[in-house]
């Protein structure tokens, strides 16, 4: 990390400063370090460049074990060791993600140029840093190690790798221009603390943005199909887990190929690995929760956004149509919600 990142953090405990011991130039690169609280909550270890900001590490209990989530953590840590760097992610590639992250935010690629993103759940890291690329700060917050082998994989002077629980966002208030998050907050044990957990880090503006992708409620064949076996996999150690998805994948990728060109179903080819990683994401994680738009607009309502949109994966011509309509097949499971023009705390409190 480089010392000019604690401008952004705050302990995950009280939200008090932090300092960096030692102490270094604000553009120097610390390997290993602490981060330790000003009203005294503890000391953060800074590991191979990464700061780990978890509570747990300062002798801070949770408040009870699902806010640990170390299954969770293990689980997209393994998840993301299957990874390989330069393969697409989804069926998509890291520039047609850029141009989805731009359609999901409403901006251009030149509105990135000076903004500071949170990536609340940044997986591989790959869309951190064609983020931080096009010239925005990136704060790629994840509770896996994956961060560690993101931060060795991806570097960019605007991104910065951070382990950290949604739960206990370790950020200071209005730091960010957008909250950027993709299939993540269903994943805890609680969406809506999640959703609400990240609030204050937002700027409490008219441009500010607050983006979220949640899973939707399945279908009836889906509920009686593949849940059960969820049940199952998610008990499953990684060693099991993990070649049991490579071995699936063929036939699973071959058949939605079939499928696809029959005119029964409509998904973006991926390669085995990426179709094996899809699979993992599917049946390992403890905690899937489903929503819908209205009850999820509700949390942003009364969170003080002013416009929440239900966004729609389509374009009226342009480089991004086809782009969004191959994207679609990806999201599918799920909905997009924009949330914008949010009330200044003294409106809320109001």
């Amino acid at each position: 990390m480089r010392a000019s990142l604690t401008q952004y953090l705050a302990c995950p405990i009280c939200q008090g400063d932090l300092r960096l011991e030692p102490s270094e130039d604000s553009q120097s690169e610390v390997q290993r370090g602490e981060l330790v609280c000003a009203a005294e909550c503890g000391r953060y270890p800074i590991e191979s460049g990464v700061p780990r900001l978890l509570p747990e590490l300062v002798g801070r209990p949770a408040q009870n074990g699902q806010d640990i989530q170390r299954r969770t953590g293990r689980s997209f840590g393994a998840q993301w060791d299957m990874y390989q760097y330069g393969d697409t992610t989804w069926g998509v590639s890291v520039e047609e993600r850029l141009q989805v992250v731009l359609h999901e935010l409403g901006w251009k690629e030149s509105d990135l140029e000076g903004k500071v993103i949170v990536d609340a759940g940044c997986g591989n890291g790959t869309l951190s840093h064609v983020l931080a690329e096009h010239g925005a700060t990136v704060l790629a917050l994840d509770l896996s190690d994956s961060v560690f082998r993101a931060a060795a994989h991806c570097s960019s002077p605007g991104l910065h790798f951070i382990q950290g629980n949604l739960f206990y966002p370790p950020f200071r208030h209005g730091i960010a221009d957008a909250i950027y998050s993709c299939g993540v907050f269903h994943h805890t044990p609680d969406t809506r603390r999640c959703f609400d957990a990240l609030v204050p880090a937002l700027r409490p503006d008219q441009d500010a943005r607050y983006f979220v992708w949640l899973y939707a409620k399945r279908s009836a064949l889906f509920n009686a199909s593949v849940e059960p076996l969820m049940k199952l996999t998610r008990r499953m150690p990684s060693w099991l887990l993990v070649p049991m998805c490579y071995a699936a994948s063929p036939p699973v990728e071959f058949g939605s190929r079939l499928l696809t060109q029959c005119g029964v179903l409509e998904y973006a080819p991926r390669t085995f690995r990426d179709r094996a990683i899809q699979l993992h994401d599917l049946l390992s994680p403890s905690y899937v929760h489903y929503h819908s738009f209205e009850e999820a607009k509700r949390w942003a309502q009364e969170s003080g956004f002013k416009q929440i949109k239900d966004l729609r994966y389509r374009a009226d011509g342009g480089e991004r149509a086809e782009i969004l309509d191959k994207y679609r097949t990806v999201c599918r499971p799920g909905f997009g919600m924009l949330c914008e023009a949010r009330h200044p705390p003294a409106e809320i409190s109001a």
